[in-house]
């Protein structure tokens, strides 16, 4: 009886083995580097940018502790986590699968039989039984096609995706907080200069005030000054505002809601570090949403013959061994003993093609998160790629924005000491001042762009541009 049985599962095993081609590799080409960047090579301080703790390169201590508070408190983060150990007591229910099930049975019953059945009981038969029983059981499959060896795996496979992930959700968490830090820096710097700006127009109308006193000044200057003051204050106001909006958003990320950052007491920005030239991509492999995209895809394809082996028949062994009696003293002894061995096997017949859809829907499954991959690969080299055009240009618009502001705060004092000698009018202060604090804020935002940029690269490139020794064999091109 066996041999046919195992003719038909190797019969059905052939035809399964053969129905399904294999599914390609993904088909990527990149270029060697990111081509020529802004950055200067032989910096030793700012060429070895891979550390843990990236955000302590930019020197602000403050900034470097809510990056880490927010590390240990964010809920995105501590959900990222939690689906780490869902992922992990899922491979280890696969892993459970391999080995053999073993339970125990115990029962005690007590039944009437029935005096008027259709056979009649003898008359010396009991009406009332007992049955006792104790047995140890046991159920294997054997993995003979790897169903569950490709499902185990691709439970692991998982949970690294989902480790992966969770890094990808860190560097996400400490970009985000630390361009938020370096924001609420700037907003600080572009205030001091808000604030100077309007004690020197104070200063101005008083001065007008005075001049039209004696005679010399116009009520239209005065006027004039009133409004260029109150516009300063609204501008003033604004950037409080703005500040209040990024501390309630660095609360969120911290999870510490009405949590203050204090000013710095210097009240300027870092210094961004500067990337070599010529960046290698294959420093994409070190990007965690990368390697979590490939073992997504890893998963999928070992689900692919997961599902595959359901065709194959399932061979399995169970057994049982106890004692079984009527009599609780005689549960024990040598005559109440029993043992049950069995080897089954179980192959589809006729399922009216339900393997196989499920079959192609995995397949499609492995398609897509190959596709995924390959996509990820594509928008991560964009992203660097970005990252790197944004911090070479906002360079040199920081450096223009720079020279801007420094010629109009020079033709806003010379405009004063024309318009106090006599040898030019209100409107031609007026018109310098406005260029020169509009030159101000703008150099501030732009030292804050490029900043941004910076960050955007160290978060573009998985945490920096250089490889760490541990991971100089998984430095490969994607």
């Amino acid at each position: 009886m066996i041999r046919p049985c195992l003719a038909v599962g190797l019969a059905l095993t052939l035809v399964a083995c053969s129905s399904l081609p294999p599914l390609a590799g993904p088909d990527l080409t990149l270029p060697a580097s990111y081509g020529s960047t802004s950055g200067e090579a032989g910096s030793p301080d700012h060429t070895d940018l891979w550390t843990g703790r990236w955000w302590t390169l930019l020197n602000d201590a403050e900034l470097a502790e809510r990056v880490e508070r927010a590390l240990q408190h964010n809920r995105d983060l501590k959900r990222a986590i939690a689906r780490i150990e869902e992922a992990d007591a899922a491979l280890r229910l696969a892993g459970a699968a391999l080995l053999p099930q073993v339970t125990v049975d115990a029962a005690n019953a007590r039944n009437r039989v029935t005096e008027v059945g259709a056979v009649p009981l003898p008359s010396n038969a009991p009406i009332y039984r007992s049955d006792r029983k104790l047995a140890l059981n046991t159920s294997y499959e054997l993995d003979v096609w790897g169903r569950l060896r490709n499902s185990r795996e691709s439970a692991r496979a998982q949970m690294l995706a989902n480790r992966e992930t969770a890094d990808t959700v860190a560097l996400t968490v400490a970009s985000t907080v630390a361009q938020t830090v370096i924001a609420i820096r700037s907003t600080d710097l572009a205030l001091h200069l808000s604030d100077a700006t309007i004690s020197s127009r104070e200063d101005t109308l008083r001065l007008i005030r005075i001049r039209r006193g004696e005679g010399i000044a116009s009520e239209l200057e005065e006027r004039q000054g009133e409004a260029v003051l109150a516009g300063l204050r609204a501008q003033a106001e604004q950037l409080r505002l703005a500040r209040d909006l990024l501390e309630n958003q660095l609360g969120l990320l911290c999870g510490e809601p009405g949590a203050k950052l204090s000013r710095s007491p210097s009240l300027t920005l870092p210094e961004a570090p500067v990337p070599p030239t010529g960046l290698p991509s294959t420093l994409l492999a070190s990007r965690p949403d990368i390697r979590a995209a490939e073992a997504r895809m890893r998963a999928a394809r070992l689900q692919v013959e997961a599902v595959r082996a359901a065709k194959f028949p399932l061979i399995s062994l169970t057994g049982a061994l106890g004692q079984q009696s009527g009599a609780l003293g005689d549960l024990l002894t040598s005559p109440g003993r029993i043992w049950t061995l069995a080897l089954g096997l179980s192959a589809p017949l006729l399922d009216f093609g339900r393997a196989d859809a499920r079959t192609d829907q995995a397949r499609s499954q492995a398609i897509q998160a190959q596709l995924a991959y390959e996509q990820a690969v594509l928008t991560a080299f964009r992203e660097v790629s970005d990252a790197l055009a944004s911090l070479d240009h906002t360079r040199h618009i920081e450096a223009a924005l720079l020279a801007q502001r420094d010629a109009s705060a020079a033709a806003a004092r010379v405009s004063r000491v024309r318009y106090e000698g006599g040898y030019a009018g209100w409107l031609e202060v007026l018109d310098a001042e406005r260029t020169a604090n509009t030159a101000e804020q703008a150099w501030v935002q732009a030292r804050q762009a490029r900043l941004s940029a910076t960050i955007d690269l160290i978060k573009a490139l998985g945490s920096g541009w250089t490889t760490p020794a541990n991971q100089t064999d998984a430095a490969r091109t994607p």
